[in-house]
């Protein structure tokens, strides 16, 4: 795994990497990445950071097409206007794997943002994977069917066959939202966990253990 600046780093003129895994990216040094290197597939980021400030990007006279096909950030803090704009400079993108460690979701609002912005414009992906968090009021009252409800539209479940479970974290007024079958590493609150998956359509509790899920 390789730690350096994009804009600090010099890649050979047609360097050949396919390839490329990194321990973090500024937003900001994305589109550097695939122009100096053409022919990269595979980028997997342990993070890809939000910082405005000095940002560096190709000058807008450059034209290219990336020829990335999957695309995995295991830490993700990107919004999704931003997260449109990494997209739309890979066309041939077909496999997209994000966790979103932070609690960039404030409210299900965003859940149901979240889950139009996949289904109108990442119908073209052929895998998506994905894990998404937020915080709720202590008082708040919780319906996880009503949460999940977008999910269980013909799309997911039946065009796609991407099944999401939606969990409620007893004592950290913490929903979860994910794909599975899926393997994250990551912080996470162990404890009791009240769950409804897509796939089974039904409750159960699980005692999850500390930084890791797993599913099945």
């Amino acid at each position: 795994m390789l730690e350096y600046e994009a804009k600090d780093m010099s890649w050979p003129i047609q360097c050949k990497l396919m390839y490329l895994k990194l321990r973090s990216c500024l937003y900001s040094e994305y589109l550097l990445l695939l122009l100096q290197l053409p022919c990269l597939k595979i980028l997997e980021l342990e993070e890809c950071i939000m910082k405005t400030e000095n940002m560096c990007t190709p000058s807008s006279n450059i034209s290219f097409i990336s020829q990335l096909t999957c695309l995995i950030i295991t830490n993700c803090s990107v919004p999704i206007e931003y997260l449109r704009s990494l997209i739309l400079e890979t066309p041939k993108l077909r496999h997209l794997k994000l966790c979103y460690q932070k609690e960039i979701f404030k409210s299900v609002v965003d859940i149901y943002d979240w889950e139009k912005f996949i289904r109108t414009e990442l119908n073209f992906l052929d895998t998506c994977e994905f894990l998404v968090c937020y915080k709720i009021a202590p008082n708040d009252k919780i319906n996880l069917q009503l949460i999940l409800a977008p999910f269980l539209e013909s799309f997911w479940v039946n065009e796609k066959r991407w099944f999401i479970c939606c969990e409620y974290v007893l004592g950290h007024s913490t929903i979860v939202l994910y794909t599975v079958p899926m393997n994250f590493n990551f912080y996470y609150y162990g404890g009791v966990c009240y769950v409804i998956s897509a796939k089974i359509n039904n409750y159960h509790l699980i005692q999850r253990l500390h930084n890791t899920i797993w599913t099945d």
